[in-house]
């Protein structure tokens, strides 16, 4: 498996991004250890994902932002009955 169902698409580009790097033509992190590689590699992957967690962030606040507005609401009286 290349990459999960979670943030398919930015998985799908840290995987080429990293599939492109194996051609010696273009891999220009081929003089870092591989510890040093690895760490790019979790930056890179980190930072491509994060767009979508933050989107989700965002989601999940606004949701819990209606519902406590939702509530509010239901003590209120109800006006021009």
């Amino acid at each position: 498996m290349t990459y999960n169902d979670k943030a398919v698409l930015e998985n799908f580009h840290a995987s080429a991004i990293f599939r492109i790097l194996k051609d010696e033509n273009y891999n220009i992190l081929a003089n870092l250890k591989k510890e040093e590689y690895r760490f790019v590699e979790k930056k890179t992957r980190e930072s491509l994902l994060f767009k979508t967690k933050l989107e989700y962030m965002i989601y999940t606040a606004s949701q819990r932002d209606l519902c406590t507005l939702l509530k509010s609401f239901a003590f209120l009286p109800i006006v021009g009955n």
